[in-house]
Parts: C-alpha cells; structure tokens; sequence
C-alpha cells in the first residue's frame, strides 16, 4: 500500500476575504488533502478570519503592525503559523499565499516527485511548481513544499531576517540536500504578484542579497536586468546592497559557499562565451 504524504499547510493573510475562500476551496479539495491547515490572521480588518474559519485552523498573529511584505519581520508572522504545526505527524510543509490557487493534484505530484532518487540524493528536500506568467528556475516562495526532516535542522523557522526564503534554498544547498523547480506543475494567482511591486521593496532585496553573501558581480548584472525596465528599481537594489550592515550578515559558512557558487557560475560563463568566440572567429 501507497504511503499517503502527510502535508501541513500554513497561509499567512492579511484582507484577503475575497481571494481566500477559493485559495482554501483548492487546497482541501487536493487528491491529496492536507493533513493540517494552519491559517495565519495578520490583523485583517475585513472578514478574512470568518472564511477561513470554515476552512482552517485560524489563528491570529498577537502583534499589531503596519503592512510586512517584502519585509524582514514577515518571517515572524510565517514562524507564528509554524509552532501550531505538529511535526510528529508530517512529512512536509508547505507555504502558500492566501490568494494562490492550486490545481487539484499538485500536492500529489509535488510530493512523488520529491519522494523519487535524483542524479546524487535520495530524494528532493525543498520543491514547488511554477506560477502561470512568472518566471524562476528555483522554488518559490508560495507553493514551497519543505521535507520535515530539512525543517528540523532549521529549528522549524524561517531566520528573520532579509532574504530568509532565499537562505532556505541556499541552505539546503551548502547541506548538499537537493532541491527542485517543476516547470510542468503549473498554478495560479489571483493577482498578478508584480503589480504590489514598488522601489523599497527592491531596496529589501539589495540587503538580502549582501547579507546572504551574494558578489558585486551577480549584484550588477541583477540591476541591468531591472534597470532595463525600471532604472528607479535598479538604484534602490545597489543601496540596499550597500548600505546593509554587518549584524543582518548570514552565518559565515553559507555566505562564503553562496560566493564561490556565483564565482564558480560566472567563471563557467565566461569560458563558454570565450571557447563560442574562437569557433565563431576560426569558421568566419
């Protein structure tokens, strides 16, 4: 008999009553329901609780504040919804945004995937889909399913601290654990995510960068990619590079491992542009 995989759930929200009826309707209704559904109530001033309540377990964030995305302090409202979780009875955690919608066996095909042996591990331990219209090669954020047993190493938290979805992917990487994006296992939203976009939030992402250990090189070419489309975007990502301080900085080990990884990329960059202009320039 098939082993089904036991998944909690957590959802921070935050005015989200009209998106998170369908949000939750996608979720219970999986081939593979979750196990646990923890539902994070961050201070929502319309009927948010009330809905999901017919879902979920609901639980409200103590701490009144103004809006966190994009910022570090989001990470406490993401732990907040982690200690309900009963490990003992899970394989996997998976994040997901209050307005995403899942298709109906995304937890089942997520899951046997990351269960089957890659090239060098035994299984996949961090791992999620793809959002219609969006880009990334790596999981995201929302839709990210975490095995237990990686999460246990981390205390079961996320650091609070600028760039912590990233240090989750870049940790299981210095662990050597192996981590998936499946292109194929689409979803959606029901709000295009870059709309929210705006300049400081680009600024939080230049402290990341640095405090994770990211180079000056992969800072530059991540702000010509912005700057293509919003110069504005690109200035604040280098001042937040530069004007992060030294106490948000990630452990040493993981900053040094993120460095040689970029350097190690970009060198192998350059060696293939060079080996393509020989050929280019000996068959002209």
């Amino acid at each position: 008999m098939v082993k089904l995989a036991r998944v909690g759930v957590v959802i921070p929200a935050r005015n989200e009553a009209k998106n998170i009826t369908a949000t939750l309707l996608n979720l219970i209704n999986q081939t593979i329901p979750p196990t646990q559904i923890i539902v994070v109530n961050d201070g929502s001033k319309d009927n948010t609780k009330e809905l999901a309540e017919w879902f979920a377990k609901v639980v409200d964030y103590p701490i009144q504040h103004e809006n966190w995305v994009a910022h570090k302090n989001l990470a406490k409202v993401f732990n907040y919804g982690f200690n309900q979780l009963n490990y003992s009875k899970l394989d996997y955690v998976m994040i997901l945004g209050s307005d995403h919608l899942l298709p109906f066996d995304y937890i089942e095909k997520v899951t046997n995937r990351m269960a089957q042996p890659t090239e060098n591990q035994t299984h996949v331990s961090v791992a999620s889909g793809s959002i219609k219209n969006e880009f990334a090669n790596i999981p995201r954020g929302s839709g990210r399913m975490i095995e237990v047993n990686y999460f246990k190493e981390l205390n079961y938290q996320y650091p609070v601290n600028w760039g912590y979805e990233s240090y989750l992917i870049l940790k299981a990487w210095q662990l050597q654990k192996a981590v998936a994006y499946y292109e194929d296992i689409e979803t959606t939203t029901q709000r295009q995510t870059a709309i929210t976009y705006k300049p400081i939030m680009f600024h939080h992402y230049g402290r990341a960068m640095k405090a994770l250990g990211y180079t000056p090189i992969h800072l530059m070419l991540r702000a010509t990619i912005f700057c293509k489309k919003k110069p504005a975007f690109a200035l604040q990502l280098i001042r937040g590079y530069y004007s992060a301080p030294v106490p948000d900085f990630y452990e040493d080990e993981l900053r040094k491992f993120v460095k040689q990884k970029q350097y190690a990329r970009i060198k192998g960059a350059v060696n293939l542009d060079t080996v393509r202009l020989i050929k280019e320039r000996l068959l002209a």
